[in-house]
């Protein structure tokens, strides 16, 4: 029962953001935020209907990695749209992006160098998992801390996505600890109401800021004209 509430809240409300998205203007701009939260609902909703043949650790897998690949591709768009009109702030958040990414590659690799030749699916949820989503809460942050200092101006629903996706990140991050923890069988299913819950109140959030009025986009400053005979 829990479930197919789950699943229709999360259509209505991926609807509701599409539509807002739409509605605002912003499509354009949120193309690969929009990819990223239809492949999750409909990653989420293929193991719901078909069990049997998706509800497996493969699947999962495939899942997951698709998933990493698409977050880091909307932080990387929103990277583009705030950072693209200046100059001194694009070299600044090019420098932490590459020093973090290369950081989190170097942690991920080693991390999969101490699992077994075959890991488990618990052992990859674990271990890699939480390293992926750590680099990956580190590059919101430090776009995010970028934008701040140079006080740039960007649309509302990136700066929406930016804010909301951190907490989420970190309640799941939590969970993923706790049930590394005490074991996956047992711990899971006690929270497993936590972070979907949490999942819908990010999802009712992008939605709001999908809908309010279009914010600040940043657009490079047009070139300064200098009047006849005031050269020099």
């Amino acid at each position: 029962m829990y479930e197919n509430f789950l699943m229709a809240s999360s259509a209505i409300l991926i609807s509701a953001i599409l539509f807002g998205l739409v509605r605002r203007g912003r499509l354009k701009i949120c193309l690969l935020f929009v990819l990223f939260v239809n492949v999750v609902y409909l990653a989420d909703l293929l193991p719901h209907l078909w069990p049997a043949r998706f509800y497996t650790s493969r699947f999962w897998l495939v899942r997951e990695s698709l998933i990493n690949v698409l977050r880091f591709g909307v932080a990387f768009e929103i990277a583009y749209y705030a950072f693209r009109a200046f100059p001194g702030a694009r070299s600044t958040a090019r420098a932490l992006v590459l020093l973090l990414l290369g950081t989190t590659l170097v942690v991920v690799l080693w991390a999969t160098w101490e699992l077994p030749r075959v890991p488990t699916y618990s052992e990859i949820l674990s271990r890699l998992q939480p390293r992926l989503l750590n680099g990956f809460i580190w590059l919101l942050t430090c776009i995010a801390a970028v934008i701040l200092w140079y006080r740039l101006p960007v649309d509302s629903m990136h700066k929406s996505i930016l804010l909301g996706w951190v907490p989420y990140l970190l309640i799941f991050m939590v969970v993923l600890d706790r049930a590394a923890a005490y074991g996956w069988d047992e711990f899971l299913p006690k929270v497993s109401y936590v972070y979907t819950t949490a999942y819908l109140l990010l999802l009712a959030y992008w939605a709001r800021a999908a809908w309010a009025p279009a914010g600040v986009q940043a657009r490079a400053a047009a070139p300064r004209t200098v009047p006849a005979g005031q050269t020099g």
